[in-house]
């Protein structure tokens, strides 16, 4: 499915406190299993950010990555956000989502387009099944930290 041509999809995401902290759970805990320190994670009713105090421009490049596998796995950071709404809305996914105005999107979009090109829906979308895999064995925690961002709109990751 690397190399698939999905159709993408144009979903709105709906408004709301819950939807955000989720989608910023998302980013969360992807961030934790990728090993990044100091994740930091905000939510208001209509905007949320993660950020970590890894500095990406630090890290030596990767390997060969022929087949964009790495950069597609690695996109999933930025992506996991969209795929927390749509476990969190029991919606199915039907393709990669697009949101090119969005600063998520645009991140994986620059990730991705060396391998891919630009706006590839195959990248975006193995991007995204990797997110949604991930996330629905870790649902769970995903909440925990939903549910804590809900309530006091700020998550430390010494939680």
């Amino acid at each position: 499915s690397l190399r698939r041509c999905w159709p993408w999809a144009h979903e709105q995401p709906a408004p709301g406190i819950e939807r955000v902290a989720v989608h910023e759970a998302g980013h969360v805990i992807v961030g934790e299993l990728l090993g990044f320190p100091g994740i930091r994670a905000t939510a208001e009713p209509t905007r949320g950010a993660m950020t970590h105090a890894l500095d990406l421009g630090t890290l030596p490049e990767p390997g060969p990555d022929e087949d964009g596998r790495l950069a597609a796995t690695a996109a999933c950071l930025f992506l996991a956000g969209f795929a927390a709404e749509l476990i969190w809305a029991s919606r199915p996914w039907t393709g990669p989502l697009y949101r090119p105005l969005q600063t998520d999107f645009q991140h994986a979009e620059e990730m991705l387009a060396p391998r891919f090109g630009r706006l590839s829906s195959a990248g975006h979308g193995y991007a995204t099944r990797v997110a949604l895999a991930v996330l629905s064995e870790n649902w769970k925690r995903v909440q925990y930290v939903a549910d804590h961002l809900i309530e006091h709109r700020e998550w430390h990751g010494d939680k």
